[in-house]
């Protein structure tokens, strides 16, 4: 969606990924938009990256679902 890979990070939080990874060997990441303190009294994430994320999203599902342009 930007032309850019997405950063690859380690978390110390656990996530839905886990459990599939765990009971099932499913592939799974975890995917949103860039967020700061998570669950802490100042938690708050970056608005243009909610933007970004929901389009790289629905981009994902009209090519997931073979949806293509009128156009």
């Amino acid at each position: 969606m930007t032309g850019q890979a997405p950063p690859l990070f380690a978390s110390t939080a656990t996530t839905d990924a886990r459990t599939f990874h765990l009971y099932g060997d499913t592939p799974a990441i975890c995917f949103g938009p860039i967020a700061e303190a998570e669950h802490g009294v100042d938690e708050r994430v970056h608005l243009p990256s909610v933007t970004t994320t929901a389009q790289a999203i629905a981009l994902f599902i009209a090519d997931w679902c073979g949806v293509t342009s009128s156009a």
